[in-house]
């Protein structure tokens, strides 16, 4: 009860009764506190002890936590857990094959986890766009365009993240021009939406795709990415993205001209 008063407060803006409450209700924590008490830590000031991240079918919790914390194979592992203890939450298979795939690339693990996701919400947007995103990865791009005739059209919020998926798809099959207007596009839209850390992370996936092909727009496109996280610390995925980026400078091809 504790638990729900807290994040009843965080909503209407009392962080310091928030808190009180949360601090009460992880005296004596059963899973669901424990797992209110991370989504409240993710832009909050609350930090959650490790004796509440122990406490019996903490799976939430820990796959949140452990996430923030940029340790994507464990989030990714807690989030499989979740899933099999509650495999009717949209949110353990979304936040699950996010983690596994953007987080752990662990590509197969995410697609495993969006599809029995879409078992029992074959219609969730969001879980076709992260199979999709999967399986763009895996090389399989004509079953990743099968989940695309899923996703909503311009209308809906979380349009650009689908044009950044497109994107990737098409860097994939080697129709690069189309991938750099899919990124670009998705890069504005999310910018109109100030939705900046989203935009960077596109960005930044975009000039992952530039770094595989060796074109010598990637730099620019890094570039962008990176100022648009200038002005507040980079997100877990912002860090993985950029650390990715570092990874592939030894592995580049030739460079390709860009558009």
């Amino acid at each position: 009860m504790a638990s729900e008063v807290a994040t009843g407060e965080l909503h209407r803006g009392s962080d310091r009764k928030a808190q009180k409450f949360f601090a009460q209700a992880l005296l004596e924590p059963n899973e669901n506190a424990v797992a209110q008490a991370a989504w409240a830590s993710e832009n909050k000031s609350l930090q959650l002890t490790s004796d509440a991240l122990t406490v019996d079918r903490g799976y939430e919790a820990r796959a949140i936590t452990w996430a923030q914390n940029g340790r994507w194979k464990e989030a990714a592992y807690e989030s499989q857990k979740w899933q099999l203890d509650q495999p009717f939450d949209l949110r353990a298979a979304m936040y699950g094959s996010y983690y596994a795939s953007l987080g752990a690339q662990d590509y197969e693990g995410a697609l495993s986890i969006a599809d029995l996701g879409l078992s029992t919400h074959p219609t969730d947007p969001m879980l076709h766009n992260n199979a999709a995103f999967a399986l763009a990865n895996l090389g399989r791009t004509e079953d990743a365009r099968f989940h695309l005739v899923h996703l909503p059209g311009s209308d809906d919020d979380d349009y650009p993240v689908f044009l950044a998926t497109r994107g990737l798809i098409a860097f994939r099959e080697g129709n690069e021009a189309a991938g750099r207007e899919s990124y670009r596009k998705a890069v504005e839209g999310l910018l109109k939406s100030s939705r900046r850390a989203d935009a960077a992370a596109a960005a930044l996936l975009w000039a992952l795709e530039e770094t595989r092909i060796g074109s010598v727009i990637a730099p620019e496109t890094r570039g962008l990415g990176e100022r648009l996280l200038s002005s507040s610390s980079p997100s877990p995925e912002a860090r993985e993205l950029l650390k990715r980026l570092d990874d592939a400078k030894g592995a580049k091809k030739e460079p390709v001209e860009g558009p």
